[in-house]
């Protein structure tokens, strides 16, 4: 087979990976009709001879085309092409994989449940990193596109905003409230942060708390989350001193923070993220303190991974797969011809009480005094 010339001249002017301009390659080779629906396709062998490229560019590109819907499996039969279905798509574009976070892939879930049937699109989940690399091949890699959902991340849809308006694609911004300084409210769904932490310092208020600690991230999100800590507790006329408020970078130094800290001025620790609770939590059982007995542990976060460890981390969660279902239903109308018009902060905040908090005892109540070490 013959490259096609004008693939040539986009892999040379692109400086595309193999796998890439593969996969343009085949993508064009279905969409010209030379290879019909449940029609069986190349071979990883036939298409490792034609093009002269390895087994391994080969599997990574149907794997591709596998998952965009165009080929799929027969097991002990070969590679087959799909019938055309969803002709559009939206794309999810975020800063962690559906493997690596929980709360992605659930957003993305409910994203594909509730398209609209009418609407012919489905949901294409896109790394950021992998969508600024092709961001200038937007047309070969991301065609047929109508909408882009930036899930978290903020950078990326403040770089290409106004060029996805240019192209007619919607694009909106969901994620925290920390950014709406920087981004605005167009286009924006934010889920509310302050609301989510006074949500949680109100929950240990009324467990009787007073000595609150918080832990936190380099991270802006968690460092705005740490900022709206102090805030709270100022108004409230409550202690804080720098052994109350712990900034760990990563989760392991928040484990060895807790163990060499001689003395811990709190009965209740707030965690910005759930991962910083759930290796505090570790930290206090190593030191022989009963959570939640001696001190109360709470997360901000997903609740499935929490399930996997023992005693079960109490955590707030935003409701990310309420706000898909609100998101998907404002896109689907706006791509129907109507407007777009996201509702910022407007997210359900939802509290999972489970095992790590409790009230303080009495010993603990009065005064300004440390737990001692054991």
């Amino acid at each position: 087979m013959v490259f096609d010339c004008m693939v040539m001249v986009l892999m040379k002017k692109s400086n595309l990976k193999k796998c890439d301009w593969l996969l343009a390659e085949l993508t064009r080779i279905i969409d010209s009709g030379e290879y019909r629906p449940h029609q069986r396709f190349f071979s990883v062998g036939k298409l490792k001879a034609l093009y002269n490229v390895s087994q391994a560019t080969v599997v990574e590109t149907l794997n591709r085309m596998e998952m965009e819907g165009r080929l799929y499996r027969r097991p002990s039969s070969g590679t087959y092409v799909s019938p055309p279905q969803k002709t559009r798509q939206i794309l999810l574009v975020g800063r962690q994989t559906r493997v690596d976070n929980a709360e992605v892939n659930a957003f993305f879930y409910q994203l594909e449940s509730n398209v609209p049937v009418n609407m012919n699109c489905r949901i294409t989940f896109v790394h950021v990193s992998e969508f600024e690399r092709h961001f200038s091949d937007f047309d070969l890699f991301f065609r047929n596109t109508v909408a882009v959902i930036f899930f978290r991340a903020a950078t990326a849809f403040a770089a290409y905003r106004e060029n996805l308006e240019h192209r007619g694609i919607l694009n909106v911004f969901y994620g925290s409230t920390c950014y709406r300084d920087e981004l605005g409210e167009r286009n924006c769904f934010y889920y509310d942060e302050k609301k989510t932490v006074d949500t949680i310092l109100q929950y240990l208020y009324q467990a009787g708390h007073r000595r609150i600690g918080c832990l936190y991230d380099d991270f802006d999100v968690f460092r705005y989350r740490k900022q709206l800590y102090v805030d709270w507790m100022i108004e409230h006329g409550l202690f804080i001193d720098h052994q109350s408020i712990f900034f760990q970078p990563g989760m392991e130094g928040t484990y060895q923070a807790l163990l060499e800290q001689r003395e811990l001025k709190f009965t209740a620790l707030f965690a910005t993220h759930y991962g910083l609770g759930l290796e505090a939590v570790q930290a206090l059982l190593r030191r022989n303190l009963d959570v939640p007995r001696d001190v109360s542990v709470i997360g901000i976060g997903t609740n499935y991974a929490c399930r996997f460890f023992y005693p079960h981390l109490t955590t707030v969660c935003i409701d990310h797969e309420g706000d898909a279902c609100e998101l998907i239903r404002q896109i689907s109308a706006a791509v129907s011809g109507g407007t777009l018009n996201i509702p910022g902060g407007t997210s359900s905040i939802v509290l999972h009480e489970e095992e790590t908090v409790g009230p303080v005892p009495p010993e603990k109540e009065e005064g300004n005094g440390s737990i001692p070490e054991p």
